[in-house]
């Protein structure tokens, strides 16, 4: 008998301790700014890009944005001879990424503008299989100076690699491939929310030799 009377006062007391703890959690749960239930709602880890930087943009190197395909005409006359062709060719436009300079960059705001150098031109050639002689004929009736033919379509190739150079470096190439790398640097960055604007230096003298039509057509004379 007082057995039983143990055990029913002990059961009592437990279920009087459980819920009371039942209401103090119900209570304190709802107090979001209850200090002791803080580690159980701990902030998830903060992370956040850090924007373009100047060793991340010289990484990219000699950036290429652009093919232009070239069609032009070309006539060289001398060495007894004259000559039209139909020449052919393709150059490559790149912005060098080692000379950028990056400013106005707000950390907060997640926004900067980077500086380039103008576009250049970094390679261009003529397609020989597309390239076509259109017409050729001797200047000369004297059978004596008949003329170096080879020599005169050798310099003629020559000056269409210039010609394909000069065609590449007009404006309407080179405004393409500052669109083109405005939009490429735009969409790397917006990956990252950051809003990335471009400005661009003084036009500058491109690494290959400089070709104007005048040059295109001069070809050595066979006096």
């Amino acid at each position: 008998m007082n057995r039983m009377l143990i055990f029913t006062v002990v059961a009592i007391i437990a279920l009087v301790l459980v819920g009371g703890f039942g209401l103090g959690v119900g209570y304190f749960s709802a107090r979001s700014d209850s200090s002791w239930l803080k580690w159980l709602k701990a902030d998830p880890p903060a992370a956040r890009s850090l924007g373009p930087t100047v060793s991340e943009l010289e990484e990219m190197g000699e950036l290429v944005v652009t093919k232009v395909h070239v069609a032009d005409v070309l006539e060289a006359e001398g060495l007894g001879h004259r000559g039209l062709w139909l020449v052919r060719g393709e150059a490559l436009i790149a912005v060098n990424m080692a000379e950028a300079e990056l400013t106005d960059k707000d950390d907060a705001k997640q926004s900067a503008t980077i500086r380039l150098p103008a576009p250049s031109v970094i390679s261009a050639r003529v397609d020989h299989e597309k390239t076509k002689t259109y017409d050729f004929e001797s200047t000369t009736w004297l059978p004596w100076r008949k003329g170096d033919q080879g020599a005169l379509r050798d310099n003629a190739m020559l000056h269409a690699q210039r010609l394909v150079e000069h065609s590449a470096r007009q404006n309407t190439g080179f405004d393409y491939a500052r669109q083109t790398c405005e939009l490429l640097l735009h969409n790397i960055y917006h990956q990252v929310s950051w809003d990335v604007q471009v400005e661009w230096q003084d036009e500058n003298v491109t690494n290959l030799d400089e070709a104007t039509p005048a040059d295109v057509a001069a070809v050595p004379s066979d006096r």
